[in-house]
């Protein structure tokens, strides 16, 4: 069965689809509306970091996205965050919005997703039937997720300018009900487990998915990603600030599209490099990123920056997918959503703390001086890859065995 004709994997693919537009929407109001309201980079990343710490949290999900169907999880976590979204456009009719009610909803809502992120995870190689066709579904999850941003990233600003920022609230209320209808058909069980032990322990485990990763190159590969996280933070502080410098709300939003349109090309392309060398692919990309970024930060024409965020972003869309399908492929598959969360609970918490130290960095040095950290954390990765023989020896996904990654068979 290929995916074009897989249910399953087309209501998961909707859902996810229809989910970034609401994601794309609420990001761009709530970041704006609070500088907006505020006029201080700091700020915007208490935001940020308030909205992506729940993430540090996500290995908590791990066990449940071992044991229930994805459909159950993403259903019930997009109705109650719709519920959420909707007190927002509510509090600004009657006249009540201030910024303290999205220091309270945003972690929330965050924190609420993010069982769905391990279970989607857990779930997708249960519905394709090849290495090749799960680096395809990734790329077409990763390239929906980009294709959307860019487009409502795009559209959210001009929105901004046009009706303001609450009105993408009340979109996003909407979007949370499509996709709650999409999850809910979806018909994927999760599978029986020979290796969780005792399976009523639950921090036996979590613990399970913590030992069965300690040591491994897994555990290297995403600590690179956490290096490029804490840039990507950093910089999303501050992009208020820096669009406003170049423009207003039209340039933040034409900012976000075109690192989403690289990041789709990028995420796209993942299927045309997969067969090289995952080392070599990492250190020429993070390379390129690191003088795009550099340059960007030092530049004052929106065309040219927004071509270099473009080109910047390619080779990250491109890593995003290799190191899911790198991870998806050789992991067991019992303790995949338990892997998966954790690695995304330790990766993740860096955007937050980029965020945060960002935002303040922004208001002391000037948002130009952040957007430079994003092209050091990615030489930073070049350097990391090309001084850690275990991470210059890492095959292509399609020939990786566990043993590759210092796993256990």
């Amino acid at each position: 069965m290929s995916l074009r004709s897989n249910p399953s994997f087309l209501r998961l693919f909707g859902g996810r689809l229809i989910t970034n537009v609401g994601d794309s929407l609420y990001y761009i109001a709530a970041m704006w509306l609070v500088y907006d309201l505020t006029g201080s980079t700091a700020l915007t990343g208490v935001i940020g970091f308030l909205t992506g710490i729940p993430s540090t949290f996500q290995f908590l999900f791990g066990p449940i996205a071992d044991r229930y169907e994805l459909r159950w999880l993403a259903t019930v976590t997009q109705v109650v965050q719709g519920v959420g979204v909707a007190t927002i456009p509510l509090a600004a009719a009657a006249g009540s919005l201030s910024v303290w009610l999205i220091v309270v909803v945003a972690p929330l809502l965050s924190l609420l997703n993010q069982a769905v992120y391990p279970a989607t995870s857990a779930a997708l190689p249960l519905v394709t039937n090849s290495d090749e066709e799960l680096v395809t579904a990734n790329s077409l999850l990763a390239a929906s997720g980009q294709a959307t941003s860019a487009v409502f990233n795009a559209v959210g600003g001009v929105l901004i300018g046009v009706v303001g920022a609450v009105s993408l609230f009340t979109i996003d209320v909407v979007t949370f009900g499509i996709a709650a209808l999409l999850f809910v058909g979806i018909q994927t069980d999760s599978p029986e487990s020979d290796t969780t032990g005792d399976g009523d322990n639950y921090l036996q485990e979590i613990r399970q998915g913590i030992d069965y990763i300690r040591g491994s190159t897994i555990t290297k590969m995403y600590g690179t990603t956490m290096v490029a996280n804490i840039g990507s933070g950093a910089v999303f502080a501050v992009l208020p600030a820096f669009a406003d410098t170049l423009g207003g709300p039209e340039t933040y939003g034409y900012l976000l599209s075109a690192v989403a349109v690289g990041t789709l090309v990028g995420a796209v392309g993942a299927s045309y490099v997969d067969d090289y060398p995952y080392a070599l692919t990492m250190v020429v990309g993070s390379t390129v990123s690191c003088l795009a970024f550099g340059t960007a930060a030092t530049v004052g024409s929106v065309p040219v920056v927004l071509s270099l965020a473009l080109v910047g972003t390619i080779p990250i869309g491109i890593s995003n997918v290799l190191v899911s399908s790198m991870v998806q492929s050789t992991v067991d598959q019992a303790l995949l959503g338990r892997v998966m969360s954790i690695v995304q609970s330790l990766t993740s918490a860096m955007m937050p703390v980029g965020n945060l130290v960002g935002g303040f960095l922004g208001d002391i040095y000037g948002a130009g001086t952040v957007v430079f950290a994003l092209a050091v954390s990615q030489a930073v990765i070049a350097v990391t890859f090309l001084a850690s023989r275990d991470l210059r020896s890492l095959p292509a996904i399609g020939d990786a065995e566990p043993a590759d990654l210092g796993l256990p068979r």
